[in-house]
């Protein structure tokens, strides 16, 4: 696979890659929702470091480009698996009903 050779390209690709893993933690977020409290931080550190590595991985790979490349990569990795986690993962029963 070849790297992307523009920023919008990066940018692409980036919003695939984080709507990729935000469906993916809002899978696992949804599913330990209602476990109990160790085990739903148990997977919450777990899908932090997971997608850390992701972006420092990624990030390793697109070393050699141009920072505008690396840049609209990363901004768009990062604001598409926060959008869809904030979508995807329900309200816990920590919450409050009103709102």
């Amino acid at each position: 696979m070849t790297p992307p050779e523009t920023a919008a390209s990066a940018a692409l690709l980036g919003a695939f890659c984080g709507a990729f893993n935000g469906l993916l933690a809002g899978a696992v977020m949804r599913r330990f929702a209602a476990a109990s409290q160790p085990v739903f931080f148990a997977a919450f550190v777990a899908g932090f470091f997971y997608r850390l590595l992701f972006l420092l991985g990624a990030l390793w790979l697109l070393r050699n480009e141009k920072y505008i490349i690396i840049v609209a990569f990363a901004a768009a990795l990062i604001f598409a698996q926060l959008i869809l986690e904030v979508i995807l993962v329900p309200r816990g029963p920590w919450t409050s009903k009103r709102s």
